[in-house]
């Protein structure tokens, strides 16, 4: 069964949905056309929940459940591209919570276009921010949070966020919240990013970068605290005791809880003191 793929509403993040079908999938993710989004790109779309299951309807994911509240998607534009060689300015609106993502997210608008994109974590509403592509920019402008330029551009020891791997692909790398890369030090056509694990990675100095880090850092430390909270999130209970008897060969936790009685082997088993009477 081929899949015809309609044009989305962004040039970078195609918003999906499932349609019901008859055949060995029962549900075929499609992209959303223009008609369905209109001219406002920040329309909440609806976003049902699988519940765990994949297209084929089978689970691929455990302990997932329904949820007691709707998420709704919003498309966020990765690709901060400045359409035709100028630069761009723009403003922030808003910023707010995404159900679907750990980071938060602000609008922003500009001349005629209006998008969201991930925040940092010092933005606030009312801030201008800047998106170039000009690799021959001069280095002493100073950058913001929330301005777009070329790795070869960013100063070293910045903290960045939303970098490309591929020229003109979008933003992939430090996306989630509290992310960032430093930049280490730049080579002949190529720069080196310096990850908070320590790692290094070398990507081409005409991708483009973030400057700052992603909002939200403190999601990690959030304590839930109620296994209701979890139901409402999503994520449906299962203990370590009820669990398949082939499960837990694996993992031994069934009667994990209960009191084993002692075995003794034959040669284990306590000595019998024999008393002698003459």
């Amino acid at each position: 069964m081929k899949l015809v793929l309609k044009v989305c509403a962004f040039h970078t993040t195609a918003a999906i949905k499932t349609q019901h079908t008859k055949g060995p999938y029962r549900y075929v993710p499609i992209l959303i056309p223009v008609e369905e989004v209109g001219h406002n790109p920040l329309k909440a779309l609806k976003c049902h929940r699988t519940g765990g299951r994949g297209p084929d309807g089978r689970i691929w994911n455990h302990r997932r459940a329904g949820g007691k509240f709707d998420r709704k998607l919003r498309i966020v534009d990765n690709k901060r591209t400045d359409f035709g060689g100028e630069t761009i300015v723009e403003k922030v609106i808003y910023i707010r919570y995404d159900p679907l993502r750990s980071a938060k997210i602000a609008a922003v608008a500009g001349g005629s276009r209006k998008r969201f994109i991930v925040a940092t974590e010092n933005m606030q509403p009312g801030d201008i921010i800047t998106t170039s592509c000009d690799v021959k920019e001069e280095s002493g402008v100073k950058l913001k949070e929330g301005d777009s330029r070329p790795l070869a551009v960013i100063p070293s020891n910045t903290m960045v966020h939303n970098i490309e791997l591929q020229v003109g692909k979008g933003g992939i790398i430090a996306r989630a919240a509290g992310s960032y890369a430093r930049v280490s030090k730049q080579l002949l056509n190529e720069c080196v990013l310096k990850m908070p694990s320590g790692k290094e990675i070398v990507v081409s100095n005409k991708c483009m970068a973030s400057v700052g880090q992603v909002s939200n850092a403190a999601h990690n430390t959030i304590d839930i605290g109620s296994p209701n909270k979890l139901r409402w999130l999503g994520i449906r209970p299962r203990s370590g005791f009820y669990v398949a008897p082939q499960d837990a060969q694996k993992n031994n936790k069934k009667n994990k809880f209960l009191k084993k009685k002692k075995s003794y082997l034959k040669s284990q088993e306590p000595e019998q003191y024999v008393k002698f009477t003459f």
